[in-house]
Order: C-alpha cells, then structure tokens, then sequence
C-alpha cells in the first residue's frame, strides 16, 4: 500500500503543482495578455516559426484522433470476445472478419480527413486569394506539408494501434476482469466532455484574435509588402464598414456582444459578415485542450487497483507530453496571433482538472450500470467494502481479482446508515467483513 501511494506520487504531488501555477500565470496573464501577445508574436516574420506554428497547428487538430480510435477499438475488440464467448448464437464465432469493419472504417476516415484537408489547404480562399495563408501573410504550402507530415505520423499511429488491438490485446485472458473497456470509456468522456465545455465557452466569448484587433496594421505592412488585395466578401477579419479596420480587444472575461452572436452559433456563413470578429471564438483553446487528451491514454496504462503500476517509461511518456509538447503548443498558437496566453493557460488548467473529475463520474456511473447489470442477470453476487477515514468513507467493489473504487464520500456523524444506502444504491450486496476482507485486499487497495 505504501509503495504505491509513493509511486503515485509522481503524477498526484506534481499535477497539484502544475494546476496550482497553471492558475496563477492565467490570473498573472489576464492583467498582461496584450504585452504577452505583442512580444511573442514578434516571432511569426520568422520562415522557421511559420513553419512551427503551422506543424503544431495541424498537430493540435489531428493528435487526440488515434487515441479515440484506440478507446473505440479496446470496446470494440472487448465486445466482439464477449459475443463470441457468450451469445447464443453462432455468428461472430463463424465470421471473424466481422471485427476487422472496425479498421477498415478507421483508415477510411482516415484518407477521407487526409483529402479533405489538403483540398481545403490547396484551394481555399482565406480572403486574400487561393494559394495565399491569412494569419502567417505567406505561401500556404507551410499549411500543406505540415497536414502532410501530420498525417504520416498519424498513420503510423493507426497502423500500430491496429496491430496491437488485433494481435495483441485481443488475445489477452484478462479483458473482462481487468474492464479495459471501462478505462475507454472514461477516456471517451474526457474528451467529449471537454470539448462540449470549449465549444460552449468559445461561442459564449466569442473572443477575437490578435490578428484581428491590429488587422488594419497587418494590412498596410505585411499584406501591402506581398501585393496581395483583400475581399472581405470570401472572409471578414477585421471590422468596420468595410472589413478593414481594427477589431475591439477582448479581455477573456468580456463577452463579445454575446445576445446578438447567439443567432450566429448555428450559421454556416458568419465569417463572410460578421465584422467584430466573433467567428474567431478565441478563448478558451482546443488545441491545448486537445494536447491533454491524449494523455487520456493513460487511463489504459495507469491503475494500482488493477495492478498496472506507474513505471519510468509511463512517467517519462506524461512529463515529456506535457513539458515538450504541451509547452511547444502553446507558445506556437500565441506567435500564430491565433490565441492569447490566458486562452491556452485556462485551458492548461481545465485539462488537468478533467482527469481526476472525469475519473470520479465515470466511476459511479459506470459501476452503477455494471453492477445492475450483474444483478439483474444473476451473473455473480457483487461484493465490496467500505473504506472509513475520519470525515469520509470510499466505497470499493471487488471482482475476485481487483479492488474497483465506486467513489468517495463525506460525511458528519454515523457513517453506517449512509454507507448502507451506497451499498444498496450500487447493488453490492455481500459485504466482505473485516478478516475476509484482509485476505482479500492483499496489495491491490491504495
């Protein structure tokens, strides 16, 4: 127990840190987002730093796909076993080639997002000409080999997830028990969840870019120097009568006429028209936010109760994640003049944030229906004990192999009667009492 309270310890005591400083720089960066913007954008004249901010760009937009597709395809492969084991009929267990629809789907979509891209990066016009990238005044060819090399490692990803899934993991004796699904689904709640949050923040705000509040500059320097001509009929940047003016700076707390962009939050053509850059929807950022979802692969890699210890590999995967990729995102999309510091570092925050309260609603949930499953077929009788500390009390259920934590909860007096309820509400209805519960326990509790 104590062993593995200290190897947690290497994610737990350093994740309060960061979420702690995490908050403070976005508290410190809401008095001086404008002089942060002004002095790291300075850096997009550069060709290296066009082609950096593009690349993480792309990255930021494709990166938490193979992750989805791996949580898709560990409930896929675990379904596919379970029909195969304990369905009545005989069809998957005489057509096998069944679960291979799966991939041949994932590569479709693949291709698909491969061509659509590139098509759009290729002939799109962003208001100063096909051919011509808007927020970096250049040649779009940066945009196209960065969806080119984003795409390779994507695939690469992909084949190697298929490869696992199918030769690997689907192999394992131990899918049930060990409920990978489970740990999938947790992941698939991550990230819908916080991408729910971010979309409903980002047409709530309705922030506009620095590009946009010094558009009418950019204009009269960078697009003057390349002869380009500007029709704000294909893309409206900046604002005014004619599109060409300043748009008014945002603080990330002040709304950007928020009643009357509501109807703009299911328009297809809003960018064409609108002039005080409510399209740019800034804050919060879903690239950062992306960049934490891929960690959500770890709910697969990481559980003590399950006996999937935190090892130095699985360490140095997240702190490389986070201090190399993490920091590299969101330095690139404040020099790309596409967010401020206070739109990545909310979301630095938010995404720490998710992980342990993504945990703890799935847990509940999930176990919730996975026990009322159990009863209700008459599978296995659900045993579990109850954890008292001082003010509070955890509730774990146990699988013959793993202690399975349903939740924690507070409480004032007698816990009896209240651990009672959460018994009964989960279904747990055969309690481990305390000498049956040591033998039990042996290392797999906290």
């Amino acid at each position: 127990m104590k062993t593995k309270s200290r190897e947690m310890n290497f994610l737990y005591i350093p994740g309060a840190i960061f979420f702690v400083l995490s908050l403070t720089i976005f508290c410190a960066a809401s008095a001086y987002d404008w002089d942060i913007q002004v002095f790291l954008a300075q850096a997009i004249q550069y060709k290296a730093a066009k082609a950096w901010v593009l690349f993480m760009d792309m990255w930021g937009v494709f990166q938490f796909l193979p992750v989805l597709i791996l949580f898709l395809g560990v409930i896929w492969e675990t379904s596919f076993v379970y029909f195969q084991k304990y369905w009545k009929k005989d069809f998957f267990r005489n057509n096998e080639w069944v679960v291979n629809l799966y991939y041949l789907a994932a590569f479709t979509l693949y291709v698909a997002t491969t061509f659509i891209w590139l098509d759009d990066a290729i002939n799109s016009d962003q208001g100063f000409g096909v051919g011509n990238d808007a927020l970096i005044v250049d040649s779009n060819e940066y945009k196209i080999y960065a969806i080119i090399l984003v795409k390779i490692f994507e695939l690469i990803a992909l084949i190697a997830i298929t490869y696992y899934l199918r030769f690997k993991f689907s192999k394992r004796e131990d899918i049930f028990v060990q409920e990978y699904w489970v740990d999938s689904l947790k992941g698939i709640f991550y990230i819908s969840a916080s991408y729910i949050i971010v979309i409903l923040m980002k047409n709530s705000f309705g922030r506009p870019y620095y590009y946009s509040t010094i558009f009418n500059e950019i204009l009269n320097t960078e697009v003057a120097a390349k002869g380009w001509t500007y029709n704000p009929d294909v893309l409206t940047w900046g604002g005014g009568q004619f599109g060409v003016d300043n748009v008014e700076y945002k603080n990330w707390w002040e709304p950007n006429d928020f009643l009357n962009n509501l109807e703009n939050w299911f328009k297809g053509d809003v960018e064409k028209t609108q002039t005080n850059a409510w399209w740019n929807v800034d804050f919060p950022s879903g690239h950062t936010t992306s960049t934490f979802c891929v960690l959500t692969v770890m709910y697969l890699f990481i559980n003590p109760n399950k006996e999937r210890k935190l090892n130095k590999r699985k360490i140095a995967f997240i702190y490389i994640w986070i201090f190399v990729v993490l920091t590299s995102m969101k330095f690139a999309l404040v020099v790309y003049r596409s967010h401020w510091w206070t739109d990545v570092e909310f979301s630095t925050f938010f995404g720490i944030f998710m992980f342990p309260f993504s945990s703890m609603v799935m847990n509940r949930m999930l176990r919730y229906f996975i026990n009322h499953f159990k009863t209700k077929n008459k599978f296995e009788k659900v045993m579990g004990w109850a954890h008292i500390s001082k003010r509070s009390f955890t509730i774990y259920t146990y699988n013959g192999l793993y202690h399975l934590k349903v939740g924690k909860y507070l409480y004032t007096k007698d816990p009896t009667e209240q651990i009672n309820k959460v018994m009964k509400f989960y279904k747990i209805n055969v309690m481990l009492k305390k000498d049956t519960l040591e033998q039990a326990l042996g290392d797999h509790t906290n």
